[in-house]
């Protein structure tokens, strides 16, 4: 979980998950600033949240044109709920150290099978979380990068 906890106190970041059915970005601007793009066969989703702002579109077929406004119930504290990720986890074993494109990782595996964490000998931080449905087998990658990188989030306009 230190993992987490470091990756909740960077500034900012980026994830990429990739599933057999589609692929998404998160870019993340602590501390309350979401940017999540996702692309399918059936057309791209997008929004952006600031605070209890959230902005959302749709490029597919029959879906409305132009950014639909909402407001949530709260702003986002973070992207990982380090309080329900407690409650959730099993025993976690340590599998051996590998490299994912060039960087040197730790690798540890929930022992229910539903994912391994790859996280970065240097810094600490995740490098990669494998996620497994275990009741239907599929799989999302999730990759992290950037962090602390100038990552800038703001609201498009209604309509």
């Amino acid at each position: 979980m230190a993992t987490i906890e470091k990756l909740n106190s960077v500034p900012s970041y980026r994830m990429k998950s990739t599933t057999s059915e589609a692929t998404a970005v998160i870019e993340i601007v602590r501390p309350d600033k979401r940017h999540f793009t996702a692309q399918s066969p059936k057309g791209t989703v997008e929004s952006i949240a600031v605070g209890k702002e959230i902005r959302t579109r749709y490029n597919m077929p029959g879906a409305p044109a132009g950014w639909r406004c909402t407001t949530a119930s709260r702003s986002p504290e973070t992207f990982f709920n380090m309080d329900k990720m407690k409650k959730d986890l099993t025993e976690v074993i340590r599998k051996p150290d590998t490299m994912i494109e060039g960087t040197p990782v730790h690798a540890y595996a929930d022992v229910a099978g539903r994912g391994t964490l790859y996280v970065a000998a240097a810094t600490g931080l995740p490098r990669r979380l494998v996620v497994v449905n275990t009741q239907s087998g599929k799989t999302a990658t999730i990759d992290f990068s950037d962090f602390g990188a100038p990552i800038t989030i703001m609201l498009p306009s209604c309509g």
